[in-house]
């Protein structure tokens, strides 16, 4: 079994004006295609499609009527971006409909919090309390409007519009035959060479207002250490600032780690970070705080995955 960490990768401040295009048209483009999908059935289309988020939509159809040229695999990759978004809110609405079965008729109030996930718990919906709070908090400002709960979760979520422009390129062909991004990286001389493609302009028109550039960066030295235990995937161009306001552009990079054997004579701590969503992250240390695993990710609503951790944790 494996799993993927991530480390970015910065891009060089010199082409900030090309990633800052990039960035403003993949969320423009992006905001106008998640509206486009924002219903009921495609929440549910998504939420039953078991292959990479983009293979959902029509690869054609939601750019139709768009005035910019977008090159095939950056079209992938918006689809990519708005069909993980859908996927994330079709999850938070199976959440809304286990937490509306158990709502009081009455504001929500600190006590009611705890019932409510006591009662998920014990019905087998295993969320974490920082997803069913987020969820608590929208509940209740809707009731504060209205006076009652919503009947469903889209009256109380409108269609989100994205603040950034970052762009997953798992939807790309690979690091040497990807048409958005390609990458290598040589472990001799620890460089990692990357070809990028970006508009030369914010309203393109042809495929000839598109350029590639290459960087090649050095890395650091946590960067080239993970590599010494697996391989690179496909990157996520991700916007920044800086405490100054300023913009800057990276590329985090997934590499994927196999699991370490479990070593069960070693004197060491389990360290659990739960995070807001559906996921918890694992990982065995030891009292000096040296990582002794790679990290475990587990979804809160696997409970069967939970109960079968906690019953193997060491005495």
């Amino acid at each position: 079994m494996s799993d993927h960490l991530s480390l970015p990768i910065r891009l060089p401040d010199e082409d900030a004006e090309r990633f800052e295009r990039l960035a403003t048209l993949t969320q423009r483009v992006a905001t106008h295609v998640l509206e486009d999908h924002w219903t009921p059935a495609h929440l549910n289309g998504i939420a039953d499609s078991s292959h990479q988020a983009w293979k959902y939509f029509d690869e054609h159809e939601p750019f139709e009527e768009r005035d910019p040229y977008l090159p095939s695999r950056f079209r992938r990759c918006i689809l990519q971006k708005v069909g993980e978004t859908l996927r994330s809110h079709a999850d938070r609405r199976d959440a809304f409909q286990s937490i509306r079965d158990v709502l009081p008729d009455h504001k929500i109030r600190r006590i009611h919090r705890r019932h409510i996930k006591d009662q998920l718990w014990d019905d087998g919906d295993y969320l974490s309390s920082g997803y069913v709070d987020i969820l608590i908090d929208q509940l209740n400002s809707y009731y504060d409007r209205h006076g009652v709960y919503p009947d469903t979760y889209l009256e109380m979520q409108d269609c989100p519009e994205y603040d950034n422009g970052v762009l997953p390129f798992s939807a790309d062909d690979g690091p040497t035959s990807g048409q958005a991004v390609k990458y290598q990286y040589d472990s001799d001389t620890e460089t990692l060479t990357i070809r990028l493609k970006t508009p030369d302009t914010l309203s393109p028109e042809t495929r000839g207002d598109w350029s590639w550039t290459e960087y090649e960066r050095d890395g650091y030295e946590a960067f080239h250490d993970l590599l010494t235990h697996g391989d690179l995937s496909a990157p996520e161009f991700q916007p920044a600032r800086r405490k100054t306001g300023d913009a800057y552009y990276e590329l985090s990079f997934p590499v994927e780690v196999e699991h370490a054997e479990p070593t069960n004579d070693a004197d060491c701590v389990l360290a659990l970070d739960a995070g807001m969503r559906k996921d918890m992250t694992a990982v065995v240390v030891t009292d000096d705080g040296e990582q002794l695993s790679t990290p475990q990710f587990i979804q809160f609503t696997d409970r069967e995955k939970c109960d079968d951790f906690t019953a193997n944790e060491p005495a």
